[in-house]
């Protein structure tokens, strides 16, 4: 063979160092550890790949497993540090920052929102909690979050001003809504056996509640995405009547967009009358009329 046959690249970059030491560490795992561990790995793997290419990969996975923190805590083996639903916005952040070195981009980027002075005010006065909390870990944990919440506002923001990526934002949002909706109206007809939640003595229906363990908080989120999801079906469905004849392509693609969140909110909807939560229909019924109002 001559010796200019095959060549060496001169560099490799630290995508494709990255790349080659993940499926080195990969296959080890997989040689190493029994079936079943070894088939979590390769899950966590692509979650890891594909957060590397996006972040959204990692902020679509945050919105999934969030709503999943009661089942964990209390059907799991195993005690996590911090809620699910907190791990899954670190390592939304964590994907952010890896992401971005990896395609060497700026950290220290800022773009304003007029969500960020009702935020800060919030988290610096629950802050004062610290002078007369009786368990200062309490208070830090549930501090915390608002400080997450904040830094996870300041990340969506930039990452959603190019190419309508709150696009993506949205339908993992909604995605992860629906999904709950299935789970709570399952548990409404009964599948979750929780007899102390039975509506009528006589029914065989009971409030529903997800994964969220009670049915208030499940209602909660239901109102809060199920308001979103209808005025995306309508503005989804209005995008679709003029774009129809001016490019029937595009128009499909919004038609479909129009469906999925119509089927969504659908679910949504039935899901949070299933959960029985009177402070979630007002809270619907409220989040409509303001919608209808600025439509």
């Amino acid at each position: 063979m001559n010796n200019t046959d095959f060549k060496l690249p001169q560099s490799i970059s630290l995508w494709q160092s990255l790349v080659v030491i993940f499926a080195l560490l990969l296959g080890g795992c997989i040689a190493i550890l029994p079936i079943e561990y070894s088939a979590v790995v390769v899950i966590l793997g692509v979650i890891g790949v594909l957060s590397a290419i996006t972040p959204f990969s990692a902020l679509a996975l945050a919105l999934i497993i969030a709503p999943l923190r009661t089942l964990i805590q209390t059907e799991s083996a195993i005690q996590l540090p911090l809620d699910v639903g907190q791990i899954g916005a670190i390592f939304f952040v964590g994907a952010w920052v890896a992401h971005a070195i990896i395609h060497k981009r700026r950290l220290g980027q800022f773009l304003y929102s007029p969500l960020y002075p009702p935020i800060i005010i919030f988290t610096l006065v629950a802050g004062l909690g610290v002078f007369y909390a009786p368990s200062l870990g309490s208070w830090l944990t549930e501090w915390l979050k608002w400080v997450l919440i904040l830094v996870l506002i300041v990340l969506i923001t930039l990452a959603c001003r190019y190419n309508r990526r709150w696009e993506w934002v949205l339908f993992a949002l909604i995605g992860a809504g629906a999904g709950q909706a299935i789970v709570g109206l399952y548990t409404f007809v009964g599948g979750s056996g929780a007899d102390h939640l039975r509506i009528f003595p006589d029914r065989g229906f009971f409030r529903a509640f997800g994964s969220f363990g009670q049915p208030n908080p499940f209602g909660g989120f239901m109102g809060l995405l199920a308001p979103l999801a209808i005025m995306a079906m309508v503005g989804y469905g209005n995008r679709t009547w003029h774009l129809w004849r001016k490019n029937p392509k595009l128009a499909q693609i919004t038609l479909f967009a129009c469906g999925f969140y119509g089927l969504a909110s659908t679910l949504m909807s039935i899901a949070l009358i299933a959960s029985w939560s009177r402070g979630a229909w007002l809270g619907l019924g409220v989040a409509l009329l303001l919608s209808l109002i600025h439509i």
